[in-house]
């Protein structure tokens, strides 16, 4: 939903992801409120598996949005090298991610949109998850307002989601249990057809049958974080990295 360029920071000398936003976005002031709304609600936080923003402004009716410049790919081309991951680094990768979303969730953010595209593997081997925000624009709490329309991307998206209903951190869980599923397997747990359908009615194949080698535990946490009932997933983000680090892998 934006131009992103790799730009040099002149004032303070660092190099920084610099993202223009679409015109149309500039068009609709209630969207650019819920925008800076978000934009400000992260840059609260401080957390090493978080983007970090730096600046917001507008220039010649342009509104843009400076941040933190990660040397690393994305959790997508990451995973085109190296999955199915072993189940140490599927441990190591949700754990920072389900931080990240803790920490998001504690300043009422909920992501929308925790796909492989949108994490980064730095060369140092940290995630950083990124677009927040732009995800977020159609349900954002601050705006008292509840819309309908179907965001989110459709392999990764929640059964709550994929009918337009509210979303809440659990919806992050979910998300994160398709990102999780996928690093097991090389592939989310729904790939073809009626996506929406088969995140709403479709049980994913039991990861130890395809793969047996996986720790039970480990696919337990995993299954939990699919579950249809949101109910029945973690309650938060943090409760899952408490789970994760009960582990012995």
């Amino acid at each position: 939903m934006g131009i992103v360029f790799l730009a040099h920071d002149t004032l303070l000398g660092r190099d920084v992801a610099w993202k223009i936003l679409p015109p149309e976005l500039s068009e609709r002031p209630k969207l650019k409120d819920r925008l800076l709304s978000e934009a400000r609600a992260v840059a609260a936080v401080d957390h090493p598996n978080i983007i970090k923003i730096y600046d917001i402004g507008e220039q010649g009716g342009t509104h843009f949005i400076s941040f933190e410049y990660v040397d690393g790919v994305t959790l997508r081309d990451y995973l085109k090298g190296h999955a199915p991951l072993e189940p140490h680094e599927i441990v190591t990768f949700m754990r920072q991610i389900a931080s990240g979303l803790a920490a998001v969730h504690a300043k009422g953010v909920v992501h929308r949109d925790i796909k492989p595209e949108n994490i980064i593997v730095s060369s140092t081997g940290d995630l950083k998850i990124t677009d927040f925000g732009i995800a977020y624009l159609s349900h954002s709490a601050a705006s008292g307002e509840r819309e309908t329309t179907v965001m989110g991307s459709r392999r990764y998206m929640s059964p709550e989601q994929s009918i337009g209903a509210e979303v809440d951190p659990r919806t992050d869980i979910y998300s994160l249990g398709v990102v999780a599923y996928e690093m097991a397997t090389g592939n989310p747990p729904f790939t073809t057809g009626d996506l929406a359908a088969h995140h709403l009615h479709t049980q994913p194949t039991p990861l130890q049958e395809l793969r047996p080698e996986l720790p039970r535990a480990l696919c337990e946490i995993i299954h939990t974080c699919l579950a249809k009932d949101r109910g029945r997933r973690y309650p938060t983000a943090q409760e899952l990295v408490d789970a994760l680090d009960r582990l012995d892998i």
